[in-house]
């Protein structure tokens, strides 16, 4: 056979293998494709299969079973509120602690005066324990107001109380408060009732976990709270719900924001952020605006970003100011990159967002 035969025979049969090998990594390709894909849906059926209702302020949504559930940030009435579960006796123990702490306290003039009241508590709904009213500051001077000088004295006190019931105890505080309306801690203490573990509210109110404030509250008396939430199968996932009642709509919404924000983006930095979702959403009766993005990280990960915003108003309490999202690529380090698909991290995001009622 003549050299150029044999070179083009040669030729032809690399063609084919090559050909051959292509098609076969190819199949291989999809094959491996449509087994991350049935993983995939899968997990997000394991994820969404059981799911569990969590109360934040006035609020139900619903999460994975094994979601690690944290709240933090209430507040109602200017006090700051936490609820833990505690042991009668370990509460018993840490509230003398706390009485003979503020006795100990010299006051403002040195003097022993620091602690002015220590009221016992007593609720309906079997809630006791102890309220304080110590730590009065004083300011006091000169203003001139046109020709006339004026003089101004302004009080604060530090107003506390700490309270147990079935196992749950419940801090209430506030630094600085008017000396004349330390009266509305022990009213609202009258409004608190304790849940059982794994329990919901069986009554309308403002709840922090362990514990509710039954209704009637006012917007006035503002209600705020924060939940994280993260799954231990999927540590990079975390959700985050943040509620405000009583306070101001802001100015802008969620997607008049994110355009703002993306106009002034450098160039090099636009075709990291890709948009798959920017358009209004309601849910269940509450008008709000959704935000979903991938994202291409400097360290070459990608993750996803999902964002609902509601932005409230500020005289209705079953309307506040509330946002939800959940992120994957959480890290405390760097980003990682999303250990879900876009299709199951949305089924995931559309099973929890959907449930907030």
């Amino acid at each position: 056979m003549p050299f150029s035969a044999w070179s083009r025979g040669a030729t032809t049969l690399i063609v084919i293998t090559l050909a051959v090998l292509t098609l076969a990594w190819a199949g291989v390709e999809r094959a491996h494709d449509h087994a991350r894909a049935r993983q995939e849906e899968h997990e997000l059926i394991r994820l969404t299969h059981r799911m569990k209702s969590v109360c934040v302020g006035r609020f139900l949504i619903d999460l994975p079973e094994e979601s690690q559930i944290e709240l933090h940030s209430a507040r109602v009435d200017g006090f700051n509120v936490s609820a833990t579960a505690e042991t009668r006796e370990e509460f018993q123990g840490r509230l003398s602690q706390r009485e003979a702490q503020l006795r100990a306290t010299p006051d403002r003039s040195d003097g022993s005066r620091n602690l002015e009241v220590e009221k016992g508590i007593e609720s309906e709904s079997g809630i006791s324990g102890k309220m304080f009213v110590h730590g009065r500051t004083v300011t006091e001077g000169t203003a001139t107001n046109g020709l006339d000088v004026e003089r101004y004295r302004y009080e604060g006190v530090a107003v506390e109380a700490l309270v147990h019931a079935n196992g749950v105890s419940v801090d209430l505080a506030a630094g600085d408060y008017y000396p004349h309306r330390v009266g509305n801690l022990p009213r609202l203490i009258e409004k608190l009732a304790p849940i059982a573990e794994g329990e919901l509210p069986t009554v309308s109110g403002f709840c922090i976990g362990r514990a509710n404030f039954r209704d009637p509250l006012t917007a006035d008396q503002g209600e705020e709270i924060t939940m994280v939430a993260r799954l231990p199968s999927h540590p990079g996932i975390e959700f985050l719900l943040v509620l405000a009642a009583g306070v101001k709509p802001a100015e802008h919404g969620l997607l008049e924001r994110n355009s703002d924000s993306k106009s002034r983006l450098p160039l090099s930095m636009k075709w990291r952020l890709t948009e798959l979702r920017a358009a209004p959403r309601d849910i269940n009766g509450l008008a709000g605006e959704e935000l979903v993005t991938y994202v291409v990280e400097e360290n070459h990960t990608n993750a996803y970003g999902f964002w609902w915003e509601v932005n409230g108003t500020r005289d209705n309490v079953l309307v506040p100011h509330l946002m939800f999202r959940m992120d994957t690529g959480k890290s405390n380090d760097r980003p990682v990159s999303s250990s879900m698909s876009k299709e199951a991290a949305l089924g995931l995001w559309d099973r929890s967002v959907s449930s907030i009622r």
